[in-house]
């Protein structure tokens, strides 16, 4: 056989395609038995995870019954009590191997879970929201940088806050059925939290603009501080007593170095 040959049997079956061997072992691997054969019921029923599934079921039965009842019938004053009681729970639960698993073995377990789960789910993201705006990390980048990192963060924030609030209505509905003590404030408090960035943003701008700058690169400073105050107002509502004096400021600094657009 010459060279041309060889070259060409490579390429076809090797560097082109597969060897036989790989061919047969990827026919084999994805001829997989239906989930409903008799033959994987089987190897599912003797896995280990089967085995220590069932032996879960039976040695947690009366603890998950008793936080079944708990689930079901627990009221709760405000969120903070429906916070603990969930991490409460969720310590148990965390306990089985397969919570999914075991779970289906206990056909009346309550769907108030999943609420429950939503609930506190969405509290944390509006409360890590209010911590966020309250509490905004200075001094750790260069001036130019967090003023960029703050405008990028209220604009994703309040995207989010604008989608999360379209579902309000449902979002209350559910949880009042699931008697569950939503805040309906919480919206309102996002909202109000953003003036404390704003009163962060203001300063450090102004500061900046104050420095021996381009016009150019001042102009774009106290044009990003208006447009970023515009924001935050349309987005609460108004100024806090905390902005509106900085907001001034802002305005005489503008009125110094832009020229009026008419």
């Amino acid at each position: 056989m010459d060279q041309y040959h060889v070259v060409q049997a490579f390429q076809t079956y090797v560097r082109g395609g597969k060897l036989l061997g790989q061919a047969a072992t990827t026919v084999t691997s994805t001829r997989k038995p239906s989930s409903g054969s008799p033959f994987v019921g089987e190897l599912e029923a003797r896995s280990p995870l089967a085995r220590q599934v069932r032996e879960e079921v039976v040695s947690f039965r009366e603890v998950l019954e008793d936080l079944a009842t708990r689930i079901r019938t627990m009221e709760f004053r405000d969120m903070i009590g429906l916070v603990d009681f969930l991490g409460e729970v969720e310590g148990q639960l965390d306990l089985l191997t397969d919570e999914g698993r075991v779970l289906k073995h206990f056909p009346d377990w309550p769907q108030r879970l999943g609420t429950m789960r939503e609930a506190v789910k969405l509290h944390r993201e509006l409360m890590g929201m209010v911590r966020r705006f309250k509490a905004w990390p200075t001094g750790i980048r260069a001036a130019t940088e967090d003023l960029i990192a703050m405008e990028k963060y209220t604009r994703t924030t309040i995207a989010r806050v604008d989608k999360l609030q379209q579902q309000e209505g449902e979002v209350a509905e559910r949880f009042g059925k699931a008697r569950l003590p939503w805040k309906k404030g919480i919206w309102r408090e996002v909202r109000l939290a953003a003036l404390d960035i704003l009163a962060v943003y203001l300063p450090l701008a102004m500061a900046q603009a104050q420095k021996d700058l381009p016009a150019s690169t001042r102009a774009e400073l106290l044009q990003g501080a208006i447009t970023y105050s515009y924001t935050m107002h349309a987005f609460v509502g108004g100024l806090c007593p905390r902005c509106r004096p900085l907001f001034g400021e802002l305005i005489d600094m503008a009125e110094q170095h832009l020229t009026p657009l008419h």
